[in-house]
């Protein structure tokens, strides 16, 4: 039975080793973060502070509308579906088309 509380118990000796691992690990993070933040002063000093920006625009293409594009006739494939809704007040439910005006629709009048 003590074999098994050994197994599932880490020994002292262990934890403490886990620790120091951890400890390292930790310390080198911080060097390599401290060294990052050197290298990036560095970088800004010898540069005089600021980025340098390219000349040139990033994307190269810059849209120019004329007047003809908007007054040229569309041409569609398929002529364009007819539109029952002649004043758009009109819903279409479960295949009924109901008006808000008609009988059978709600009244949605709250006046006291």
């Amino acid at each position: 039975m003590e074999a098994s509380k050994n197994c599932t118990a880490p020994h002292r000796g262990e934890a403490e080793e886990e620790e120091d691992e951890a400890e390292e690990k930790m310390e080198i993070f911080v060097a390599l973060m401290t060294n990052f933040r050197n290298k990036l002063h560095q970088l800004q000093e010898n540069s005089g502070g600021k980025r340098k920006r390219s000349s040139t625009s990033a994307g190269g293409w810059a849209p120019a509308f004329k007047l003809e594009d908007f007054t040229a006739d569309i041409q569609f494939k398929k002529p364009m579906p007819a539109c029952n809704n002649s004043n758009g007040n009109a819903e279409l439910i479960n295949g009924r088309l109901l008006r808000p005006d008609s009988p059978s629709s709600p009244n949605l009048k709250l006046g006291l």
